[in-house]
């Protein structure tokens, strides 16, 4: 579920750099991404649109040529998973791309802001949704960090050619 032009994105904000994702669903990003980055960190615990496994298998099978990826498989909003990721940081872009309702999408963003550079990249898939958007909104003003919008791209529909569902990029600094 993504776009040619998702992943040249996320390839010119990862080059060289740390990468980590949370929502990795069949593996696109995550190898796309570690094809440039330096290091690359997927997190997913399989829950959503995988009843038979298959999403998880088929993440293994394109990650396992790259020697700078790994996955961690588990509950994003868990602190065992968390922890996991933490001992891999500090990540210089965030692609979100997991639960999209409006709490999840606000944890995430602040659970995770502590695993970041003191500047990032954050990159937010499925910015069609207002959920999305207000959780977005929210998480980054709570956080003692300031941010701007580089990107923002809305589309028509889901599955859009482009965009598939929006997508918004922000540059984060922490204070």
């Amino acid at each position: 579920m993504t776009t040619d032009l998702i992943l040249k994105m996320i390839q010119g904000y990862t080059k060289g750099l740390k990468y980590l994702e949370i929502g990795v669903y069949r593996g696109a990003t995550l190898a796309n991404a570690s094809e440039v980055a330096s290091l690359a960190v997927g997190i997913d615990d399989f829950s959503q649109f995988d009843a038979e496994g298959f999403n998880e298998k088929a993440t293994y099978e394109k990650i396992k040529a790259f020697d700078n990826c790994e996955l961690i498989k588990g509950d994003c909003y868990k602190r065992s998973t968390i922890n996991k990721a933490k001992k891999l940081g500090p990540f210089d872009v965030f692609f979100y791309d997991g639960n999209h309702g409006e709490k999840q999408t606000f944890e995430a963003i602040k659970k995770y802001h502590s695993l970041m550079a003191d500047s990032y990249i954050l990159i937010i898939d499925d910015w069609n949704l207002e959920d999305v958007q207000k959780a977005t909104d929210l998480a980054l003003g709570s956080l003692k960090a300031g941010s701007k919008i580089i990107e923002k791209h809305l589309t028509e529909k889901n599955a859009s050619k482009d965009y598939w569902n929006g997508i918004a990029v922000f540059e984060v600094y922490k204070s």
